[in-house]
Formats: C-alpha cells, structure tokens, sequence
C-alpha cells in the first residue's frame, strides 16, 4: 500500500512532486500523503505505512475551503473547485495560497454565481487551461450542463452546454 486517508474523499490527485491530494466536500478539508519510495506490505500496516494530513478548514478566504468537490494538478500547483464558494483555488501541497492566475496576482478565480449551480468536476490540460463542470435546474436533462473553460490567467472564454456526463452505472 501507499498510504491511509483518514476518510473517504471526492476526489484525488496526484501531484508530480510525490504527493496524493484529495478534498472532502462534508468536512471542508484537503488531505495529502507523501508517498513513500515504494509501497509497504500491507501486512505491516499501518505501523509502516504513511497517513494522510488534513489541510485547510472551512471558509471563505483564501486558504480556506467550503464544499469542495474536485482536485486537479497543474505544475506542482492543487486547484480545488469548490461548491459552497464558487470558485477555483489554486493551492501547494501545505494548504498555502498559489498566487498563479492574473499574472500571479491572486490565487482565487471566481466562477459563476448564482443559486442554482451545481459545481461537479474540474480538469486542466498541460498549458494550463482548465475546465469546470457543473449543471443548473435539476440536472435531469443535457440541456441542464456546461462545461466552462478557463484559460491559464483564470479568465473566462467559453461555455458548451449540452453535454451531460454519463451517470450509468455499469455493473457487467
């Protein structure tokens, strides 16, 4: 094994410095586990196995979390959507501000608000750019999602609605 998360998570990273990052939407927290240099028996767990630290805690500043619902890594950098606050917030990997967009001037960008949205998922391609996925209304019809894309300032540049994630379970 390569390490214990204390909870279950919404989701999990890898960052490329030798860390595993998730976030947990109920508890407001990030977790990390610096990974070993290889994995451990399991039979020696957990004495010889690494556990997770809790980071961060619920709020609205930067460096503070509220529901949030996915991680994604660019560069060594942790961006963390986030429900409750809106927003995307770009993290290291001790829960501290990554002042990466507006040409390094902030750490934060601001999504859409408005009652409503539900924020879901966030992925950033190798340059930078990143996408937010999220639905209005009750999510039951394709019509009701958008994936927004961002590019790497944090600035806003289009939305494609439409395009409903597949929420099929295949059990075969």
């Amino acid at each position: 094994t390569w390490g214990i998360f204390s909870q279950a998570l919404d989701s999990l990273a890898v960052v490329p410095t030798g860390y595993v990052v998730g976030v947990d939407r109920q508890n407001h927290k990030m977790e990390i586990i610096e990974l070993p240099s290889q994995p451990q028996d399991p039979v020696n767990a957990p004495q010889a196995v690494p556990f997770s630290v809790s980071k961060m805690g619920q709020g609205t500043r930067s460096g503070l979390l509220n529901a949030p619902v996915a991680v994604a890594v660019i560069d060594a950098a942790i961006l963390i959507l986030e429900d409750g606050n809106q927003r995307v917030q770009a993290v290291d990997v001790s829960g501290n501000p990554v002042l990466r967009f507006q040409n390094g001037t902030t750490s934060i960008v601001d999504l859409e608000k408005g009652s409503g949205i539900v924020y879901l998922d966030i992925g950033v391609e190798g340059m930078g750019y990143f996408y937010v996925l999220s639905f209005v209304n009750d999510g039951m019809t394709p019509a009701d999602y958008r994936l927004d894309i961002y590019d790497p300032q944090g600035n806003f540049l289009t939305r494609t609605t439409g395009v409903m994630p597949s929420l099929t379970n295949d059990s075969t």
